[in-house]
C-alpha cells in the first residue's frame, strides 16, 4: 500500500520550490492580481518572477558597492 496522495498536476509544486505565507494590504493584492491577469500570468508566477528581477537588481547594486568600497580602502 502506497502512502502517496495522488494530486492533480496542478497542485503539484516543483522540488525546487517552496511554499510561503505573506501578508499584504488587500488593495496591492488586487492591484498584483490585474497586473498578472495583464502579463497572463498567475499570481505566484508574476510574483516571484519580478521578485527574482528586484534581487538581481539589489545583488548587482551591492556589487558595485563592494567594488566601489574595496577600491577605496586601496
Amino acid at each position: 500500500m502506497s502512502s502517496t496522495i495522488d494530486m492533480p498536476s496542478e497542485n503539484r509544486r516543483a522540488p525546487e520550490q517552496t511554499q510561503i505565507s505573506i501578508s499584504l494590504p488587500r488593495e496591492l493584492l488586487a492591484r498584483i492580481d490585474d497586473a498578472a491577469r495583464t502579463e497572463r500570468r498567475n499570481r505566484s508566477n508574476f510574483i516571484a518572477s519580478h521578485i527574482e528581477g528586484i534581487v538581481a537588481e539589489i545583488e548587482k547594486s551591492a556589487g558595485k558597492k563592494k567594488k566601489r568600497q574595496k577600491r577605496d580602502s586601496i
